[in-house]
């Protein structure tokens, strides 16, 4: 018993080895990769295109909030009827 718990422990510590190694390689690689690829000034050919389309969504999205808030104004506003209604009638029915 004794034995294979000292090859499970082992191989545990073999599997904690690999992990770093690799994990000391993948940080070596991003160190040394070029992100300048990325750059966002020369990001691509379309970005005036890529702007407008963000403005569209953008307008898009802010009309939707106005719409949905109007919608729950009103919404809010039948609720509030619906309870004065229930209000009533709870009166009506206590008298």
């Amino acid at each position: 018993m004794a034995k294979g718990f000292k090859v499970f422990v082992g191989l545990a510590a073999l599997a904690g080895a690999a992990a770093a190694l690799f994990t000391l390689k993948k940080r070596k690689e991003m160190e040394e990769y070029d992100y300048e690829e990325f750059d966002d000034d020369d990001c691509c050919e379309c970005c005036d295109e890529c702007e407008d389309t963000a403005d569209v969504t953008e307008e898009a999205i802010e009309e939707a909030s106005a719409e949905a808030e109007k919608k729950v104004e009103e919404g809010v506003e039948s609720v509030e009827e619906a309870l004065d209604k229930i209000e009533e009638a709870v009166e009506d029915t206590d008298k």
